[in-house]
This record gives structure tokens, sequence and C-alpha cells, in this order.
């Protein structure tokens, strides 16, 4: 393969790398398919033999217009300025793709690739980015290597055709790899890898990550932008039904109770985002009521932690860590009767009095870490929620009030309790539900002691009499019929959202308070790092009804239809999707979530292992060695020191000089390619045959490189009819390479003289002024 068209496959593949890198990194799909499919139309225009790139006229005008784009994409359509620069260098490489390339334009296109790399590494902390970075460096090394090769080799040719009588007689070297290329290469590849590699680590260690402020993906041809599943803070019930095929991953929670691990495929968590205490019958939305964000409280982490209530009573330790990763919302997802919150990722939350709804002040900027602890008992009333840092509580076993908010939120009739839209069809509805379980309630009741057993009835009739569908038709906005309504009484079925709004409904249509929760359903279950995934498509809505001033949970819409809908069917793709997941998790974990804290804890634990222990701690690893080692050196002598620092000096010495020459006649036999003979035989003929590499360089220094497919004595007699000077040197000692390869003669002082004489004759004939000439 010739240097040049290995070069430009190299540049293509490096530019499309790029692209496709740049593409992941904003999510933008749509796009990356466009780009791909004019990239390829690019290389059959432009590379193929019968293929013509643009002209430059043509280019010049589209590089104006993408200009043009460029100002209107920062200052009319507002988008972002890392990813306008991004699509901005994009299209530039397109264009010059698509152009008559020389050693100018390749050496902008590597800059621009360079460039869009960089800005896609601000833009994304992902694992599968950072694959593609990784693989992009690598390919970038190379093709820097080969255009430097491809720059020397256009170099000799203009040289060649300077000096020529007939420049139009003078062709390029014959070869694009010499004997060493592909060894040079992979040396310097990896050398300079290596280096790049070092510097990164060290860069990555000592400048933590510093949070980034999230930008949504351009819309541009991005088709993911018109899925619309995943967490809502509120419901609009005008809206069509939520659709599955979003599985972007929102946060993985490992959970355990009393220190063990209780994950399992066979057990899901509800996880609580925005709790709904009001209903809109003209906008037919459910969302949170003013007087509820009203209790809102600002409340600081106190040492990273900060407790939410104060559990009397606890048979169990149920912790909940949790990873939100990309948070697209200021939300915290945590499980019900939560108690406590630590993070070492924020300081301040918003706690609500009412709902116990947690809330940032922001939506961070980057992924997130936090603990919760939470109370599994559902029967006895063991917390006492704080409302702030004063210890203004309310202790709802005994009714302690002490926030005239408190009291007229709690204790109003009013709060979650009434149903305005056909209150009376709605109330008779329940009541003949009940009606077969010789049960009723009446709405202005408070409290009964039949409420739990009300809702349990009423939850288990809309699961075994309505059905789950995700095909429910979008009622239009000026319908005269609730969707609610529309849902009890006529249809019958629905998604998880109508079920949760129907059956607060009943229950609030005889008096029992309801709200509407919405979050995630946790049930993916990752055995391999043992934790839980949840995705976009595990959005779910659910009911929390007062029972005896409990907060009380409940799941209306029928769990076969649920769990068929979140289940993951133990395959070979799902197997391999959760071990990438898992990758991915430790990625985060590792990479994207080191911070300045995380730099801190590193540097601390690395200089435990160098100090000395004390009564707490034993001594570190590498401090144990040493001190070992300097009480053995204080037991010996001085003069016994010397002896054995000289021996080790001594051996290393030999060690490196038998390494290093096994290393070159190991090098040596592979040039010559003697890999296949025995050792002894290999040995032996990678000495004697060292003469035939010197005439190797010697050529390749003028720019004569052997084909793989021409055999020696076949180059050296076509240089010596091609050429004007002398070369029947060059064809006496491929005579002699032949004889000492594979006619059995051995490398004798007379024939390393002959040897010697040819090589210096060859050396002056292809220095002499005729030599230059060609």
């Amino acid at each position: 393969m010739r240097i040049h068209s290995l070069f430009r496959k190299l540049m293509f593949f490096m530019v499309m790398l790029g692209i496709t890198s740049f593409c992941i990194a904003e999510q933008n799909y749509g796009l990356l398919l466009v780009l791909i499919i004019l990239g390829a139309f690019s290389w059959l225009l432009t590379e193929t033999p019968h293929g013509r790139p643009l002209p430059r006229p043509l280019i010049y005008l589209t590089s104006v217009i993408i200009i043009i784009w460029l100002v209107l994409d920062l200052y009319y359509f507002r988008s972002h300025t890392l990813i306008a620069m991004g699509h901005f260098t994009i299209w530039l490489q397109l264009i010059l793709l698509f152009s008559q390339k020389t050693n100018r334009e390749y050496a902008q296109l590597i800059i621009l690739s360079i460039l869009q790399m960089i800005g896609a590494s601000i833009l994304s902390i992902s694992m599968l980015y950072g694959i593609l970075l990784f693989l992009y460096s690598t390919i970038a090394i190379i093709t820097l290597l080969v255009f430097n090769l491809k720059l020397t080799n256009d170099f000799i040719y203009k040289s060649r055709q300077k000096s020529a009588l007939d420049p139009t007689l003078i062709n390029r070297p014959i070869a694009a790899s010499t004997l060493d290329l592909r060894k040079y290469l992979r040396k310097t590849t990896l050398t300079v890898g290596l280096i790049c590699f070092s510097i990164a680590i060290l860069t990555f260690t000592i400048t933590p990550r510093k949070p980034f402020t999230a930008t949504a993906p351009s819309n541009f041809l991005n088709f993911k932008q018109r899925i619309t599943t995943g967490f809502n803070a509120s419901i609009n019930l005008n809206n069509p039904a939520p659709q599955p095929g979003d599985n972007q991953t929102i946060l993985n929670m490992t959970v355990e109770r009393n220190g063990q691990n209780i994950g399992s495929p066979y057990r899901h968590f509800l996880l609580r985002g925005s709790v709904l205490d009001t209903y809109n019958r003209g906008s037919r939305q459910w969302s949170r009521s003013t007087h509820a964000q009203q209790l809102e409280t600002s409340i600081s982490l106190s040492d990273n932690d900060l407790p939410l209530a104060q559990p009397i009573q606890l048979s169990a330790i149920n912790t909940a860590t949790i990873t939100y990763r990309q948070p697209s919302k200021n939300y915290i997802f945590t499980l019900p009767f939560a108690y406590n919150i630590s993070s070492n990722d924020f300081s301040r939350i918003l706690s609500g009095n009412a709902d116990q709804q947690i809330r940032l002040h922001r939506t961070p900027s980057s992924n997130i870490n936090y603990t919760i602890k939470w109370d599994s008992t559902l029967t006895d009333n063991t917390l006492d929620f704080i409302q702030n840092q004063q210890a203004n509580t309310i202790k709802l076993g005994q009714h302690k009030i002490t926030n005239k908010y408190n009291q007229s939120l709690y204790h109003s009739k009013f709060y979650a309790r009434n149903w305005y839209i056909a209150p009376r069809a709605t109330s008779k509805l329940a009541q003949s539900i009940l009606e077969p379980k010789n049960l009723s309630r009446s709405r202005f009741e408070l409290s009964t002691p039949d409420d739990m057993q009300i809702a349990i009835v009423l939850r288990d009739y809309l699961q075994s009499n309505f059905k789950y569908s995700l095909e429910a038709p979008p009622r239009d906005s000026h319908s005269k019929r609730d969707p609610v309504i529309n849902f009890l009484f006529e249809t019958h079925k629905g998604h998880c959202e109508l079920f949760a709004s129907g059956f607060a409904a009943l229950c609030r249509s005889i008096g029992l308070a309801a709200r509407v929760v919405t979050g995630f359903r946790a049930s993916e279950f990752n055995a391999l790092g043992g934790y839980y995934i949840v995705r976009n498509n595990d959005a779910h809505a659910w009911v929390e009804v007062k029972i005896d001033n409990r907060w009380v949970t409940f799941d209306a819409t029928p769990p076969a239809d649920v769990q068929e809908q979140h289940a993951v069917q133990p395959t070979f793709t799902s197997n391999a999707s959760h071990f990438f997941e898992y990758a991915n998790y430790l990625w985060i974990g590792a990479v994207a979530a080191f911070d300045r804290k995380t730099q801190t804890k590193l540097l601390d634990s690395i200089k435990q292992h160098f100090a000395a222990g004390d009564e707490n701690r034993p001594d570190g690893v590498f401090y144990h060695y040493y001190a070992q080692a300097r009480d053995w050196l204080a037991a010996i002598k001085m003069q016994h020191v010397f002896i054995l620092l000289l021996l080790a000096v001594t051996a290393a010495v030999l060690t490196a000089f038998y390494l290093f020459t096994r290393y070159r006649i190991r090098r040596k036999a592979t040039q010559l390619n003697l890999t296949t003979l025995p050792p002894a035989q290999r040995k032996s003929l990678a000495r004697q045959l060292d003469f035939f590499l010197s005439t190797q360089r010697l050529l390749a220094q003028r720019g004569y490189h052997r084909p793989d497919w021409q055999s020696p004595m076949q180059f050296a007699l076509q240089l010596n009819h091609s050429q004007q000077e002398d070369l029947q040197s060059l064809i006496e000692l491929t005579r002699h390479f032949y004889d000492i390869r594979y006619g059995n003669h051995t490398l004798t002082n007379e024939r390393k003289n002959l040897i010697d004489n040819y090589l210096q004759t060859l050396k002056n004939a292809l220095h002499t002024p005729s030599a230059s000439a060609h």
C-alpha cells in the first residue's frame, strides 16, 4: 500500500470518527446519519478513479454560506457557542472532503478535527464518548506520522524533479513502505501514545472535573427531540399517552438493609419525584399547589448530612445510594418515608413540609451522588417530620402543631380531599365498589377505621376491571368530557397517569385525602454491579392516600401489565447491555465524578501508603518495606553495603546489555523474515546478514524502496538498469545475500572484506551527482 493511499484512508477515517464523536457527545443522531451519508458520498466523488472533486468557486461559495449560518446560529437561534462552533467545524470539514486536497487542505482538516474533538470533550462525559476519544487519539497519532512520511515523500519527489534534466521522466518513490516503515510506525505510535497517555493521566489527576453547565442538543436534524417519555413535574391529561422508547439511563440505585445488598430482579421500588395535590378542571392538569410551595424550606446539609425526620422505632436501617446521571430537572428522587439524606455534591435543599418533596435550588450541571435512608414499615407512625433547623416539628401521631400553615394544610378538610368534576357520579361509583365488601364512607368524615381497607378495595377494583393501555387516543382540549371521568365511566383503559388520576378521584369523592405522585419505578436490576438501572421509560405515576395521619403509597395500575412493560428478558443482548451499563457506571464513578473532593481522597489514600502508622492504623505498604530495608541496612557493615551495591550495578548493566543484544538480534531477524527458522539458525543468520540491512538503509536514504512483491535480485537488476550510475555493486551484494541466506554459505573473513568493499562502492555511487539527479 502506497503512502498516499494509506494516508487518504486514515485521514478520511479520522475526520469521520471525529464527526461521529461530536454528534454522540451532542446526542444528535439525526445529524450523524446525514453526515455519514454525505461523508460516504464525498469518498465516492473524490477518491475513486472516476470521481471528480467539486470546483473551487463552489467550495468558496459554500464556505461563505457556512459562515453566515454560524452567525445566525449564534445570534438569531441563540444556540450554545460550543455546539454552534462544533457544527461549523463539521461542515467545513465536509466541504474540504469534497474538494481537491493538497497538503494544505489536509493540514486544515487535521486542525479542524482536533478542535472539534476538544469541544466534544467538554460536552460529554459518557463512557461511549471516552472509548471514541481513545480510538480517535490512536488514529490521530498514526495519521500524523503517516502525514509526516507523505510530506517527506513529496519533498524527495519534488527535489528529484528539480534536479533532473527531464522532470517528466521522474516517478515517485517506488514503494510506500520501507523495510522498517511498519516497525517504525508501531514503535513511534506506541511511544507517543504512552507519552500522551501518561500526560493525560497526570493532567486528569491534578486537574479534577469542574461542573459544566449542561446544554441541550441542537434541534437541527435531532430526531430524538420528538420523544416525550420521562419524568414530568406535572401531569397534563390532554397530552397523548406517553410512549416507551427512550432507554437513556437516568439514575442508578444500590439498595441495602443493615449493610447488606437487598436488590433483586423480583423486587421493585418507587422513587418519589413530584407530589401533585391539585387538579385543574380547565387545563386538565395535575400540579403542586401554591400552598405546598409556600411551605418549602431551604435547609443546609451539616457535614454533608441532613436528618429529614427522627425515627422513633426502626427494625432495620434501609439505605439507598443513588447516582443521578445527567440531571435535567432540579428534583431529588427519594423513597417514601425518607428520614435522612447525605451527599458531597450539594449543600442545600428545598424540603416540602407539606408533601416531603425534595428539590435543589437549581438543576445540577453534572452527575450527583446522594444517599437516602428510609423507613420501610407501613403500619406504625415512626417518623417525626422536621420542618426546619429550628426544630419546628410535627409529630404526626400526637398531632403536635407549631405552625399555622401546617395547621391549615394538614388538618384542613380541603387539602387533597375534594373532587369537583362530576362529584356525585364519582362518589356513587366509589360507593358501589365498596358496597359488596360491606364498606361505606361519607365524604364529610376526616378519618375512619376502615380507610385502609377502603383504599385497598378501590385499588383492587381498578386493577381487576380496567385495562392498561398506551394506545388511548389523545383527548381534545376543547372536549367537554374530562379525561378522568372518561376513563372511569367510558373507556376503562389508559396509562398509569389515568389510573393514578382515577384512583385519586374515587378516593377524594368519598372524603379520603389523596395526591398523585410522579417519579420512577425501579425494577431493572443489574446483577453484575448489584444495583438498579432507572431509565427514562421507567417513569411512573401512583397515589398517596392519607390514612390515620400517614400518607400510604398505592399503585392502582395493574401490576402484571406494569411488570410486563418494564421487564427485561434475560437474553444475550440484555446481558451485553448490562455489562456495558456496568462499565459505564464504573466510568461515571471513577472518571466523570472525579472532582476536588475525590482528588483529595485519592491523594490522601496514596499518602497513607507511604506514611508511618500509629496506634490507630498500621504502617503503609511502601513504608513497611522501606522500614524493613532500613533496619536490614543498619544491621550490616558499610563495606558490605558498597560491595552489594557494586554487584547490583554490575548485574543490572550485564542484564541490560544481554536484553539489548537479544532485542537487536530479534529485530534484525524480523526485518530479514527469519522468524520462522529455529532460534540458533535465526541468530546466526541475523548476525551474518547485517550487511544486507545496511544496503537497504543506503537505498532508502536515496528514496529507493523495494516493494513487498519484488524479490531482492529483481529490485537490484531494475535499479541497475533504470539508473544512470553503475549499481553493479548492489547486484554483487544481493548475490552474497542469496549465498548466505539460501546457499548454506558462511560469512568468512574473505567474504566479509569483499562485502565491505561493495558497500563502500555502492555508497560512493549513490552520492555521485548523477545519483542525486534522480
